[in-house]
């Protein structure tokens, strides 16, 4: 009796549709697309970007995304690694996409960056000193922390050795350790065993967000002769070869793009400036 009824339900639904001209395979598609999963391959414990808890910026960007998708959000936790594995991950199918990609990374096939950040001075407030470029004097009688240690130098401290800066630089692992909400040169700030760091924007950003008491300003010049860039655009990472899930990826980026603003910002993300993203779905360009 139940088949029999629900039966004579969908008959009647499929006359009312086709007298009123609506077509239910276009309801069921809108449906359907509204319950794909939006599979984001993420770091489940590296926060200021993302952890399990949802508490980074990458996390919240990913929900606006997925809301102006009209998808469903899921993570895949990546392994504590980087590099070559992280991108297997999402070549081999793992997740769509991976957050916070260098433009034009090999191995990615990338969006349209979603903001522009760079290395930035940190320091206490009151200090007796004022950085802002590299070419500063006081540089070379400061303890400055750097993360990458010595054998892995960041850019800034390749510009800093290039300029005699050498015997004060204080060298620290990248990660943070033993359960520290911060990574290691952050912290040194805090506890005062330096008297600066240079660190990744959103690193400093995320400690004079929740602690404050520091100074947080650009590293200068943003790109260093010969070649050597203080800053980075970041996108989002797809499979070489998925551009219609790029496509529309690019295009929710444009429609959610105050919004991402606005996470950024509150997040403390020191910011350069960036081109709105401009949705190209539907111009038949």
């Amino acid at each position: 009796m139940r088949l029999a009824i629900q039966g004579a339900g969908r008959t009647l639904a499929v006359g009312l549709a086709m007298s009123l001209g609506v077509s239910l395979g276009v309801a069921a598609t809108a449906t359907e697309a509204r319950a794909w999963e939006f599979r984001v391959c993420a770091d489940a414990d590296s926060l200021p970007f993302s952890n399990s808890a949802g508490e980074g910026y990458d996390n919240a960007i990913a929900e606006l995304l997925a809301d102006e998708l009209g998808a469903e959000l899921s993570y895949v936790w990546l392994p504590n690694t980087r590099g070559a594995i992280r991108q297997q991950y999402v070549q081999a199918g793992h997740c769509d996409v991976l957050m916070g990609v260098l433009e034009g990374q090999r191995g990615f096939l990338t969006s349209h960056a979603y903001y522009r950040t760079g290395y930035v001075f940190l320091y206490p407030e009151g200090a007796d000193f004022e950085l802002g470029s590299l070419d500063d004097a006081v540089l070379k009688e400061l303890r400055i922390g750097v993360p990458g240690g010595a054998r892995k130098l960041i850019p800034p401290s390749v510009a800093l050795v290039k300029r005699g800066v050498v015997d004060n630089l204080i060298h620290f692992d990248d990660r943070r350790t033993n359960g520290e909400r911060y990574i290691p040169a952050v912290q040194a700030v805090a506890e005062g065993s330096v008297d600066a760091a240079i660190v990744w924007g959103p690193f400093a950003g995320q400690y004079a967000g929740e602690v404050g008491g520091v100074v947080v300003t650009p590293v200068r010049p943003e790109i260093d002769l010969p070649f050597i860039p203080m800053v980075a655009s970041l996108t989002i990472g797809f499979r070489p070869g998925d551009e219609a899930l790029r496509d529309d990826v690019n295009a929710a980026l444009a429609g959610s793009w105050d919004a991402i603003e606005a996470v950024l910002e509150a997040h403390g993300v020191p910011q350069l400036a960036l081109p709105r993203p401009v949705s190209t779905l539907g111009s038949g360009g």
